[in-house]
């Protein structure tokens, strides 16, 4: 039995939360929360953040899942390595590189595990997707196709301690490509707008866009992304090769549609929110979580993971503000070098 802490119970600290529940061998010992209620979480010690070294130096405790603010979870991390801990921990990590990679340096020094939440890897039917690439059904990758799309947009207090578009909302896709295609973006491009909220240029943000991308082999990639759709959760990613084609649609909140001469072809629509979308996969990401823990010798989404994704964030949004491609070039196999 593995005994955790829960630093964070926002909307998805309480959701993390009630999945860890579902797992056996996973026992939540601790709620690290400011304004967390001991009557919500029966099965826990409370504590507040002022109480974290308290948490962390029990020596009992196997490891914190951190689903805190994005902008405490460097520190976080940090704060567990001091005490030796395993850490899970929603993306986003940092949006600078230099500190991504002396967080890394800090994560092999201390000899802990380490997993970022970039749950869409465990999703079911994107998995199913990557397993019929990886067997060679449609055989060599030509061309990716991503959608992305929010119901509704952020409130602009979010948005403006984000990161930005590319950074808060893309990283989820350039992480899927690497994972699809297993091999690396070498070139990038972006186009962007902002048609929702158009006072999110004074923020200089976006919400809506279309990024190109080049992978190692040649293929192509064209991922296409907004903040609000007002139908539901758009999630979709096509893959063609030189023998087929493969595809991941939209799910719906049920499997029926309706067809009459009154309502022609009526479906219903996509589930609104990543909460039911990906329920399956955030469950799935904490039972790798704890196989990791027990014996398995790398992390199913580690460091290096988050590294290339804020990387290629990186380069995406210098090619959407100088208006033209950028080239990433590979000094060697664990990093990528974005030209000045």
């Amino acid at each position: 039995m593995k005994q955790v802490a829960l630093i964070g119970c926002g909307r998805i600290g309480k959701m993390h939360y009630k999945n860890l529940k579902q797992i056996p061998d996973i026992k939540v010992k601790y709620i690290v929360d400011d304004y967390a209620q001991p009557q919500d979480y029966p099965e826990a010690l409370v504590q507040k953040t002022a109480q974290i070294d308290v948490v962390l130096s029990d020596k009992t405790l196997d490891a914190c899942i951190i689903a805190a603010s994005s902008s405490a979870h460097i520190e976080l991390i940090e704060k567990a390595v001091q005490y030796k801990k395993h850490v899970f921990c929603e993306k986003p990590i940092s949006f600078d590189v230099a500190k991504l990679r002396q967080l890394k340096q800090k994560i092999q020094d201390a000899g802990i595990k380490f997993q970022v939440g970039l749950n869409r890897r465990f999703d079911p039917d994107f998995l199913a997707l990557k397993k019929a690439i990886d067997e060679g059904v449609i055989g060599q990758i030509q061309m990716i196709q991503i959608t992305n799309r929010d119901p509704k947009r952020p409130d602009l207090k979010f948005v403006g301690k984000s990161g930005g578009l590319f950074f808060d909302f893309n990283t989820h896709d350039f992480d899927m490509v690497r994972f699809l295609a297993n091999e690396e973006v070498v070139e990038v491009y972006a186009m962007g707008e902002a048609l929702v909220e158009p006072s999110l240029k004074e923020l200089n943000d976006i919400d809506t866009t279309l990024i190109t991308l080049k992978l190692k082999s040649g293929a192509l990639v064209m991922i296409d992304a907004s903040r609000e759709t007002n139908c539901g959760y758009d999630q979709r990613i096509e893959v063609l090769g030189d023998k087929g084609m493969v595809l991941v649609d939209n799910i719906n909140q049920t499997k029926t549609s309706c067809l009459s001469a009154k309502t022609q072809n009526q479906l219903e629509l996509p589930y609104w929110s990543f909460v039911e979308r990906y329920k399956e996969a955030y469950l799935n990401e904490f039972t790798a979580f704890i196989d990791y823990l027990h014996d398995r010798s790398s992390s199913p989404v580690g460091i290096d993971d988050m590294i290339y994704s804020v990387e290629i964030a990186t380069a995406v949004q210098t090619a959407y503000n100088n208006k033209q491609c950028v080239i990433l070039k590979h000094a060697d196999t664990s990093q990528l070098a974005i030209p000045a």
